[in-house]
């Protein structure tokens, strides 16, 4: 089961990273949709950037909650043991 918690643990935190990463590139280069895909589907404006930044703030969140959860956890089993 320690295992088990560790593993969810990391698979949790990197997907925080991850999502925390993303929310940086929507900050810092607001036009990456247009120069990635070559489109603007915002006509843009930039309000799909903002929605995707918001999005992947909402997951670095959630990922980072649920990760801290998931280590208090296994704090507690290995307290048990």
């Amino acid at each position: 089961m320690q295992t088990r918690l560790l593993t969810r643990f990391l698979a949790e935190t990197v997907s925080g990273l991850m999502s925390a990463a993303f929310l940086a590139l929507a900050l810092l280069a607001p036009d990456w949709m247009e120069g990635l895909f070559g489109w603007a589907p915002d006509a843009g404006n930039g309000a799909a950037e903002w929605a995707f930044a918001l999005g992947w703030a909402a997951v670095s969140l959630v990922m980072f909650g649920s990760a801290g959860r998931t280590w208090r956890k296994r704090v507690r089993v290995l307290r048990a043991t």
